[in-house]
This record gives structure tokens, C-alpha cells and sequence, in this order.
């Protein structure tokens, strides 16, 4: 067998030869060239430096059935608990416009009073109690009139149309409106909040699985290696110290495996939550390419962020909501005034017409009541003037947010250039490093330590990918875009 390691070769006319002139032997860390302990271990240093580096864009081998970014938004986005919620609101605020639509009509109400007479009801008129007609007396005697206990019936019918009212109800319908316009944003809101929330767990877990398996990597290798190292202590062709360091290398990997496995769990839990499902379903998800940078500038940015904003479009409808308000308690100085159609029967009503229909209009009109209505005017002019320093204030935070964000993915774009050249130079030292021992020039510590600097340089690349995919995220989510 041959393993060709880049310019190296290692064959059975390399072990012909000796280590180089002025050379330490390496016999007094591993021992001599020579021995099966050594090239096992070669060998498995080889096939570990051939192995392509984990990155975060390949899937990791966890159990489960896939799930893509864009599967896990459309699924939060239906069945998030919060989001739901604000969709509640929002179908509760379209119900109140058509309720508030129907004050404009007319009002039917209909009353209906039946009774039974249990005593009777004397009425005793004395002469004269209703006056005279040409001299004779109403009655013209003492009269004493008794009622039947009988069943009696009263229906009453009304037809009452609003007038002055009409402007006011006009009103409470834009108002209405106004309360489902913000419901609306509120909705966005918490859809861009809840996208963001499983951007960031989505992230997570791939960074999560990208170290799971760089440190599955490492577990093996150690183990391997473990067993290697302990047969060339007991041949005493190694030293203990050398067993004791690469058992506290694999102790350290199964340990960082457990953390991971433990995070996982976590961050899956998290995202299932998110989902709105059972926070056992298992599942894995799946990669995403390397983000592609922004084509856009700060100030452009800005402009879009505020016209999308829900943020912003809600402390606008809050200065509309505001004002309608005013004007609302203003209008509590028109007098009420009704157009009103009256029906009414009385069956077995002694004195009483068997019917009636009279039309008429109803005024109502609290002429003094204080100050009340001077007072909570007041109030809801400065209510107003809150609304509009607020939306102020939502605007500047507004510009502050896209600004901070943006810097933040620039920075992360540096980054992950920084970071993508770092691992390109870690491997590149490992390869020489590499190449170096199987030259006899260097210690199988060093190449230890290399491999070692070489995957954290990776990891750390995984990092800055999605580090920069979160950036993105939120300067996304600061433009206000769904």
C-alpha cells in the first residue's frame, strides 16, 4: 500500500532511507520509523488529512426528516401561537367595521306586554269632573266604574332613524378602520418577529450540527489513536505522557459532543415551539448556501425601511386613530336628533285607543353638564400631540436600526472574508506540517497542534457564515420586508 500525501511519498523504499543528517531522531517521542505503531499512525493521519473539511453547507448526519429555512418560515408563519393570535385580532377588528357600519340605519325595536287582571279596578268620577258641555255637567252624576278582570295586551312598535347622529357614526366607521389597519400591521409584526426568531434558531442548529461533525471526526481519530498509542507503551516504543495526551484529546471531544447534543436538543426544541408543534418531532435540518451580498446603500435603505416599516405604519395610524378621537369627543356637542315612527295597540285597555301610528322627531341635547365635555377634549388633543411626538420617535429609531444594521452585515461580510482566509492558511500550514513529518522534521505534536488549528479555522468559518446569514436577517427585518 501507497499514500501519496501532496509532494510526499511513502512507500517501502522510504523506510530504506535514514532521517535526514543532523537530525534529532523522533524514536524518543514515538519511537523509530520503523515500528507498525508509526505507520499505522501515518496512515491514519492520512486518511484523516485527505477527508474533504466539514462545512456548514453539507448536511449533518442526524436522525429525522429533512426541513429547509423556507419550510420552517411557512410553518411558523400558519401555525405560530403569537402569530395566530395577532390573526385573531385582526378578524376581530373586521367584524367591529361592519358592526359599526349598521349604526347608520334605521333601528326597529318591537315591545309586547300581555297580562291577566288578577283584582279589579274601580275608578268613582264625581259630577262634573270633566267639565261642563252647554250647562249640563261631565258626568252629569256621581259615577263609579269598575274594570273586568280580563286579560289585557300591549304592543308598541318603533322605527327610529338616526340624523344629526350620521356624521358621528361616520366617524366610528373610519375609526373602525383605523383599529384594522393597526391589527394589520400588528400582524406583520409579529410575523417578521417570529421569521426572524426561526432564522436565528434555524442558524443555530446548523452551526450545531456543522460541529457536530467536525468533533464526530475528531472522536474517531482519537479513538483510533488511543489504541495505537496504549499498544506502543506497552512495547515501550512511547512514552505514558503520550497516552495520557491523546486520551485527554478524546476525553475533550466526547465532552464537547455531549454539549452539542444537549445544545441541539435545546435549539430543536426552540424551533419546534416556533413551528407551533410538539416540541419532541424530531427532525434535521438542511443546509444553505453561502449568502450572496446586498446590492443597496444605507440611504436607499433607509427610504425603503421607512415607508415598510409595520413599526412605522402603525405610529402613523395611531396619530389617525388620535385625531378621530378629537373629533369624536367634538361631536358630543350636536344635539341627538332622531326621525322617529311609532306604532302602538291596546287590546282590552280600558280608555285607551285600540290603535295608534304617530311620527314625530326626537330631539336630545344635555345642555349643561359642567365642563365634562370641554375637559376630556382636552384630554384627547394631548393625546394627539403623543401620538405625533411618538411617531417622531418611531422614525428616528427607525434610521438608528437600519444604520446599525447595516454596519453590522458589512462587518460580517469582512469577517467572513477574514475568517475564509485564516482556514485557508491553517490548512495550508497543516499541509506543510504534514509534509514535514513525513520528512522526519517535524514532531507528530506539531502536526497534532496543526490539525487542531486547522479546525478551529474551520469552525470558525462555519461561524462567520452564519453569522453573516443572521446579519442579513436582521437588516432584512430592519427594511420592515416580509
Amino acid at each position: 500500500m501507497q499514500i501519496t500525501f501532496n509532494r510526499c511519498h511513502i512507500g517501502p523504499e522510504r523506510r530504506r532511507h535514514g532521517p535526514p543528517a543532523g537530525h534529532r531522531p523522533l524514536k524518543i517521542l514515538l519511537g523509530s520509523w520503523r515500528t507498525p505503531f508509526v505507520r499505522a499512525a501515518t496512515l491514519l493521519l492520512g486518511l484523516l488529512f485527505l477527508s474533504p473539511p466539514v462545512r456548514a453547507q453539507e448536511p449533518a448526519a442526524t436522525a429525522g426528516p429533512a426541513l429547509t429555512l423556507e419550510q420552517a418560515i411557512a410553518l411558523a408563519t400558519r401555525a405560530n401561537r403569537q402569530v395566530i393570535g395577532a390573526r385573531l385580532e385582526l378578524d376581530k377588528a373586521e367584524a367591529q367595521i361592519a358592526a359599526a357600519r349598521t349604526h347608520r340605519f334605521p333601528v326597529f325595536s318591537l315591545s309586547v306586554l300581555g297580562s291577566q287582571r288578577l283584582t279589579p279596578i274601580s275608578f268613582e268620577f264625581p259630577q262634573g269632573a270633566f267639565g261642563e258641555i252647554g250647562g249640563v255637567p261631565i258626568p252629569e252624576e256621581d259615577t263609579i266604574y269598575e274594570t273586568d278582570q280580563k286579560l289585557m295586551a300591549v304592543i308598541q312598535a318603533q322605527v327610529a332613524q338616526p340624523i344629526s347622529q350620521l356624521y358621528q357614526i361616520g366617524l366610528g366607521i373610519q375609526q373602525s378602520i383605523v383599529n384594522r389597519d393597526i391589527a394589520r400591521e400588528k400582524l406583520r409584526q409579529e410575523n417578521q418577529a417570529v421569521i426572524n426568531a426561526v432564522k436565528d434558531v434555524f442558524y443555530g442548529l446548523l452551526q450545531i450540527q456543522s460541529a457536530m461533525d467536525a468533533v464526530r471526526d475528531e472522536i474517531a481519530f482519537y479513538t483510533e489513536f488511543e489504541r495505537l498509542v496504549g499498544d506502543c507503551v506497552t512495547q515501550g516504543t512511547a512514552l505514558s505522557a503520550d497516552l495520557l495526551d491523546v486520551q485527554a484529546r478524546l476525553a475533550q471531544a466526547r465532552f464537547d459532543a455531549g454539549k452539542l447534543d444537549d445544545s441541539l436538543a435545546t435549539q430543536k426544541e426552540a424551533l419546534n415551539d416556533l413551528l407551533g408543534r410538539d416540541i419532541r418531532t424530531d427532525f434535521r435540518v438542511e443546509p444553505i448556501p453561502e449568502p450572496v451580498p446586498l446590492e443597496t446603500e444605507l440611504e436607499p435603505a433607509r427610504v425603503r425601511a421607512l415607508a415598510q416599516r409595520p413599526e412605522l405604519r402603525e405610529a402613523r395610524l395611531r396619530v389617525d386613530q388620535a385625531e378621530l378621537d378629537r373629533r369624536l369627543k367634538k361631536a358630543e356637542y350636536i344635539p341627538q336628533i332622531y326621525l322617529s315612527l311609532d306604532y302602538s295597540s291596546f287590546n282590552n285597555v280600558d280608555f285607551l285607543p285600540q290603535n295608534m301610528l304617530t311620527l314625530g322627531v326626537l330631539l336630545k341635547w344635555d345642555i349643561y353638564d359642567w365642563g365634562r365635555k370641554k375637559y376630556e377634549l382636552t384630554q384627547k388633543i394631548k393625546t394627539r400631540q403623543q401620538a405625533d411626538e411618538a411617531l417622531r420617535e418611531t422614525e428616528a429609531q427607525v434610521l438608528r436600526d437600519v444604520g446599525d444594521k447595516y454596519r453590522r452585515l458589512r462587518q460580517a461580510r469582512a469577517q467572513l472574508d477574514v475568517s475564509r482566509l485564516a482556514e485557508t492558511a491553517a490548512r495550508e500550514k497543516l499541509r506543510v506540517a504534514r509534509d514535514c513529518y513525513t520528512q522526519q522534521t517535524a514532531l507528530l505534536k506539531d502536526v497534532l497542534q496543526a490539525q487542531a488549528v486547522a479546525s478551529d479555522a474551520t469552525r470558525q468559518y462555519h461561524q462567520a457564515v452564519l453569522t453573516i446569514w443572521s446579519a442579513r436577517a436582521d437588516f432584512e427585518k430592519a427594511l420592515g420586508e416580509d
